[in-house]
């Protein structure tokens, strides 16, 4: 799917018009159109701001991905496996902590305490989410692939 149907798809499901996305994102209307009918692409800003206010993945809305969310429950709902799914997730995991690593010192520090107020906003304790944590459940899933 295409990001002109993602996008249509996404808007409808929350009953939004064209009008309201485009008050809600701050552009025209017929910038909102332009995507749905694939005139125009979104910038990488713009793309940003789209799959933010969505709550879904930018590789979602550009096609890349085929699932709105990256959690565990989800993967699990469209038929992976336990595995496949842990897998998948901690990938993702991976993923976005390598991208953090590339950043020079003072800059992850910049980010992670960006990131720690975001937590904080939406209710999550930054500290529960500890690198320990999720090393320690790779690993466990990583012995238990082995061992097959």
């Amino acid at each position: 799917m295409e990001l002109k149907d993602r996008l249509k798809e996404l808007r409808l499901h929350k009953s939004l018009s064209q009008v309201a996305l485009a008050e809600q994102l701050g552009v025209s209307k017929s910038l909102i159109g332009a995507y749905e009918t694939g005139d125009r692409k979104p910038s990488y800003e713009m793309l940003t701001k789209l799959a933010d206010y969505f709550r879904v993945s930018a590789d979602y809305l550009t096609g890349l991905d085929q699932f709105e969310a990256d959690d565990f429950a989800d993967l699990v709902s469209h038929g992976y496996s336990i595995d496949e799914a842990s897998l998948r997730t901690r990938s993702r995991e991976l993923y976005y902590g390598k991208k953090m690593m590339a950043l020079s010192y003072d800059n992850r520090e910049i980010a992670e305490t960006l990131i720690d107020k975001l937590l904080a906003t939406q209710g999550v304790d930054s500290e529960a989410l500890r690198y320990e944590d999720i090393l320690a459940d790779l690993t466990r899933l990583t012995e238990a692939q082995d061992g097959d």
